[in-house]
């Protein structure tokens, strides 16, 4: 029996806008695993998500290229991490009452595409699909392999939060940062100040923000569903890692796993040229194609968003009441 993990992980890249992927890898008990732990290693992986998963394989094509280690914090006893509890229920293995966190580094498949007949859902929006079809072939063993609780937990999110795609609860947005330059003044002011005087530049970062009081709720319900094992991933080999990794926060790690889905959704959706000339030099457009701005101009556009999007944002989260209208025959 092969056990399924799965979760979101966002990158080791510090920049303002992170973003992230979703990656699976694979326990399994006896002869299968590694001498060292439960997990299988990069070859392994492959096989299993090509020969027993389906995974497609098309010429030009590795699937061991999208497969490389993350560091995860686990539960460890004896030098070794603990089962899951679908492993150990498995196995009929007694859990250790008393263990300790340590890091280990597991061979992970990073999801960067769907196949699907001969057409490729290429980004992390091949992410909802191919959850959907790894629950199909697990529900009706069409594979020896079964879903860990974290990969059914994601599973279950992400159709959950699909209903703010479909429903359109999300708005052009920009994001707004301050960055500090110093500035060396001249060498005589340098003596008698003492100092370096500082000012400011910007930059705007267009994207899309979630504004649905209904995906609130939902993040809600679904923090108190995650299991700890969904926030214990880190991108990058321990070696790569620049502090000790810890468990990720659940609603950071909800939020950021929601708004790159939403990202890379709504920027990937193809779109006809009729359309993109039409609405060319708007924000809209600017949400769809510019990494960010730096010029005055944009900023004067930003001051004129923000009171927009707070009107709109009171109106979804801060109202007392809710205004209804009933149409009636005359």
């Amino acid at each position: 029996m092969k056990i399924l993990h799965g979760t979101w992980i966002p990158d080791a890249n510090p920049a303002f806008v992170q973003g992230g992927a979703f990656y699976l890898w694979i326990e399994a008990g006896g002869i299968e695993a590694d001498a060292d732990c439960q997990y299988l290693s990069q070859k392994a992986i492959a096989q299993v998500l090509v020969e027993e998963l389906g995974f497609p394989s098309p010429q030009n094509y590795d699937i061991s290229k999208n497969i490389s280690p993350n560091t995860f914090t686990l539960p460890t006893a004896n030098g070794r991490p603990l089962p899951s509890l679908e492993l150990a229920r498995y196995l009929e293995l007694e859990i250790p009452s008393s263990f300790e966190w340590q890091t280990w580094e597991i061979d992970c498949y990073r999801i960067e595409r769907y196949f699907k007949g001969s057409q490729i859902y290429p980004g992390i929006s091949a992410l909802i699909p191919q959850l959907k079809e790894l629950h199909f072939i697990a529900h009706y063993q069409l594979a020896d392999v079964q879903l860990g609780s974290d990969l059914l937990f994601w599973l279950h999110y992400t159709q959950a939060f699909k209903q703010v795609i479909l429903k359109d609860h999300y708005i052009p947005s920009l994001r707004y940062r301050n960055q500090p330059i110093r500035q060396a003044g001249s060498q005589r002011k340098a003596a008698r100040k003492n100092r370096k005087e500082s000012s400011q530049t910007f930059e705007t970062y267009p994207h899309w923000e979630i504004v649905s009081e209904t995906y609130e709720e939902t993040l809600q319900r679904y923090m108190d569903y995650m299991p700890i094992a969904c926030t214990s991933g880190f991108a990058g080999s321990k070696a790569e890692l620049s502090e000790a990794p810890y468990l990720y926060d659940k609603e950071t790690l909800l939020r950021h796993c929601s708004e790159c889905l939403l990202h890379d959704i709504v920027t990937r959706t193809p779109l006809p040229k009729a359309f993109y000339k039409k609405i060319e030099g708007s924000l809209i457009y600017s949400c769809l194609k510019s990494s960010h701005w730096t010029t005055n101009s944009e900023l004067t556009l930003y001051k004129q968003w923000r009171p927009w999007r707070d009107r709109i944002a009171r109106t979804q989260d801060a109202a007392l009441f809710y205004l209804c209208f009933q149409l009636q025959d005359p």
